[in-house]
């Protein structure tokens, strides 16, 4: 039997799993770690540790053909080091590949690779997801931050004239800010804050809000939806995209905004599907079909 190891790194939490070939969960191990990204360096390396070793004590060493990793970036993501300072600080500049081998065993031949965490989604959701049979797929992920991708016929663009550079949306300059200040979760949290002078930590508390009936929440809901598909319109005109598919912590509440985001897109000259994620664990799925493809090159 064929297995992976694949790590979606978050900014509070690790998402993992071992997964078989044909994309199922590897008996019961699909997790959520708690990691602290403004931890030191041992802190940060001692979480993924452990992280590793439990998921190689369900996996005989010869059934092992990969390990992945979703990182957000800056990120060199060919040599494996982190280059991040607004979290992760810990091991910026580590080499990452040489310590994930040492926990495994430094005479380990299993191929360690790391990509985009927003290339993962878009690529797990493409592959097995909502966005399957799309042509040109705009992937975004709404959390601590912003993460976007781009896919055109099956493959993963960054160099291309009809989107910003590398794929990246959320430093384009928006209102004295970028666009990662509105659409994200400290933009959902200052929307709400906007609208009803109500300051909440968390837009989890929203979200319960908006579950248990409160017009106010759900009024901030759909005003973030439509913000969302205001500021990406021109980057799907751009792209002439063909679906827009949503995932990270926020779509969880996709029954909230989804509905404004798709009215605010419906006046485009083509037609653009909207789509939340189909799996919680997209990323992993992401991870997994880019160990498969890369496995002979490896």
């Amino acid at each position: 039997m064929n297995l992976y190891i694949t790590i979606d790194v978050g900014g509070t939490s690790l998402k993992h799993a071992v997964m078989t070939e044909d994309a199922k969960i590897y008996g019961n191990s699909l997790r959520t770690t708690p990691i602290r990204s403004n931890g030191s360096r041992r802190e940060i390396l001692e979480t993924f540790e452990r992280v590793l070793k439990k998921s190689m004590e369900i996996v005989n060493e010869n059934d092992l053909m990969g390990i992945g990793f979703g990182f957000p970036g800056p990120f060199d993501f060919r040599n494996g080091i982190s280059y991040m300072k607004h979290k992760y600080q810990g091991i910026y500049g580590v080499d990452l590949r040489k310590e994930f081998s040492r926990m495994i065993g430094e005479s380990s031949k299993t191929p360690i690779i790391f990509e985009e965490d927003s290339v993962v989604f878009l690529v797990g959701e493409s592959w097995l997801g909502n966005a399957r049979g799309f042509r040109r797929i705009m992937g975004i992920t709404i959390g601590e931050g912003l993460g976007s991708a781009f896919m055109m016929d099956g493959k993963i663009v960054k160099d291309h004239p009809s989107i910003p550079a590398e794929g990246e949306l959320w430093c384009i300059p928006w209102e004295g800010g970028k666009l990662e200040d509105f659409i994200s979760k400290r933009g959902l949290i200052r929307l709400h804050w906007e609208l009803t002078e109500e300051k909440v930590e968390d837009p989890l508390e929203i979200y319960r809000k908006a579950k248990s009936g409160d017009k106010e929440a759900e009024r901030t809901f759909k005003i973030f939806g439509r913000r969302i598909g205001e500021l990406l319109k021109p980057h799907i005109l751009s792209f002439k995209a063909d679906c827009l598919v949503v995932g990270g912590g926020i779509s969880n509440a996709f029954e909230f905004f989804g509905e404004s985001l798709r009215s605010s897109l419906s006046e485009l000259k083509h037609r653009v599907e909207v789509k939340p994620s189909r799996y919680s664990y997209s990323s992993l799925l992401g991870i997994l079909k880019i160990l498969i493809e890369r496995g002979e090159t490896l």
